[in-house]
């Protein structure tokens, strides 16, 4: 039960961030409520607040869903390309003000000046490209200006203005090879060494420390204050994540606490003002993960791009970044343009695994038509014949169910008849099983195998949805017991959303493996 007093404080003695959490608190303090006089309540504030009520922005970096109306924009002339900072240049004394941290709290810097300096001072070259805010000021995207054909460049950023890993370990090649290498050693995060991340976060650092002296300040500034990311999940929180997301975030948390780790190493390279404020160092972390892309090749580096970091996800991306021979990068559409003020997506990878979005972008995309089956990663890397059998770091891709009607995916099924394979202690059908998908795409073989351990499989599979079911409802129960609505516990909202998106799919998925036993 819930105290129609206490609705009253809910509403009038907590910061509101969106209409949506709006919404969203008050219709869960109405299911959950069983009193009249509150649930009565509850919905005439509900609709006080949809009609008369003012909020403040979302902080957050626009979803891929968001509406693109509204816009405001700017556009600027392209200056000739010139480099307007000498990559070699050693760190200028710290102009940071050690006795207040006053960045994290004002207002998000302008679009229009971001967009001016990266055109300007950068270089860059807007061909069909402009920035806009929408839902507000921290809302941000890019749009193009006017149609164009698939293929076509919409921006174009010079090697200079990139901000890269490799940069910085060539500056600080004794820092790198004394401090980041020998304590994070060759651990990867996807494409990219842990290492080079560390590189780029104490570059955003070391910017931030130099403040406008720094030649990348209006980037610095035009940032979110604020990010919805796993290492922002307080302990209530990460109790209500399902064991798959919860090992995502804790990846993320486990990163950050080795950077953390490294800081009695960084007196002289960072101020001691910035090696103690946490929240600074949590910031600078955010905008890495968050905007940080695997440098080309295989090289393990990473880079943020200016300007082109400001693009959104979307799971049919219409803009990609390429780079030419010389390391300026062309954002370039994928796809016909039909109009201007058209949004501008890129992919951030993993587009069909939305918990990772949850875990590491503080959104997740509900677009694709099929999405990650929850299998640990634990389960799949322990046996390499296995691995390779769902393409080792391309299983989020392949090992997939079906969104609107439940389907399983070929290779899910390859999977499970795998693992019941060795369950049943069957090594000669595993090996002839493991040959027939990986060496000559045996359909025969496959099929008879499948069909000789079927009935096993689909109970395997069962029994690994209705887990994943069974988990999703001890986190509802867990945030329902706990209040959770989003007031206390602000990421509460889209991790109830997360959860209930995964239950959708995967009671169609439970319905149709009943209809097989």
């Amino acid at each position: 039960d819930v105290d129609p007093c206490w609705c009253v404080v809910v509403i009038f003695g907590v910061e509101i961030r969106s209409m949506q959490q709006a919404i969203e608190t008050l219709g869960s303090m109405m299911i959950r409520c069983r009193r009249c006089c509150c649930s009565v309540l509850a919905l005439f504030l509900l609709l006080s607040v949809g009609h008369g009520f003012t909020f403040h922005n979302n902080p957050n970096k626009a979803s891929p869903s968001s509406s693109m109306d509204r816009t405001t924009t700017t556009t600027f002339t392209s200056t000739q390309l010139h480099s307007f900072f000498n990559t070699q240049q050693q760190q200028q004394q710290s102009q940071i003000d050690g006795t207040s941290n006053t960045f994290l709290t004002s207002p998000r810097g302008s679009a229009d000046a971001l967009f001016d300096w990266a055109v300007s001072v950068g270089g860059a070259q807007p061909h069909n490209y402009q920035l806009s805010t929408t839902g507000g000021a921290s809302n941000w995207g890019a749009v193009s200006t006017a149609p164009c054909a698939a293929g076509d460049v919409l921006l174009t950023v010079p090697r200079e203005c990139r901000i890269t890993s490799q940069d910085w370990r060539e500056q600080h090649a004794d820092v790198y090879d004394t401090i980041l290498a020998a304590s994070l050693g060759e651990q990867n995060d996807g494409q990219v060494y842990l290492a080079s991340h560390a590189c780029l976060w104490l570059r955003v650092l070391q910017e931030y420390e130099l403040q406008e002296a720094s030649p990348f300040f209006p980037w610095l500034d035009a940032l979110p204050r604020e990010f919805a990311t796993a290492v922002e999940f307080d302990d209530f929180e990460l109790s209500c994540l399902p064991p798959f997301v919860k090992y995502l975030a804790n990846v993320d948390r486990g990163h950050y606490s080795e950077f953390l780790a490294l800081r009695p190493q960084l007196t002289g390279l960072l101020s001691e003002e910035t090696l103690q404020d946490e929240e600074l160092l949590r910031w600078a972390f955010n905008v890495v993960v968050t905007r940080a892309r695997a440098s080309p090749g295989d090289s393990g580096e990473a880079e943020i791009i200016p300007l082109s970091d400001m693009m959104n996800h979307a799971y049919n991306a219409n803009a990609d970044p390429q780079y030419d021979d010389d390391g300026n990068v062309h954002v370039v559409a994928t796809q016909d343009i039909n109009q201007g003020n058209t949004a501008l997506c890129k992919c951030y990878g993993q587009p069909l695994n939305p918990s990772r979005f949850m875990s590491t972008y503080g959104f997740f995309d509900v677009a694709p038509p099929v999405t990650y089956a929850k299998f640990m990663p634990d389960q799949l890397e322990q046996d390499e014949q296995l691995a390779e059998l769902v393409g080792y770091d391309d299983y989020k891709n392949r090992l997939v169910f079906g969104v609107e009607n439940g389907d399983v995916s070929p290779d899910v099924w390859n999977c499970m008849t795998y693992l019941v394979l060795a369950a049943e202690g069957d090594s000669d059908a595993q090996q002839a099983f493991y040959q027939a998908c990986t060496a000559g795409n045996d359909e025969a073989t496959i099929q008879q195998i499948q069909d000789l351990y079927g009935a096993a499989t689909v109970q395997a599979l069962a029994e690994h949805v209705n887990e994943v079911l069974t988990e999703i409802d001890e986190c509802q129960e867990t945030m329902d017991e706990g209040g959770g609505m989003g007031l206390q516990h602000k990421h509460l909202p889209v991790i109830r959303r997360h959860n209930e998106f995964v239950r959708q799919v995967f009671k169609k998925v439970q319905w149709n493996l009943q209809q097989m036993m």
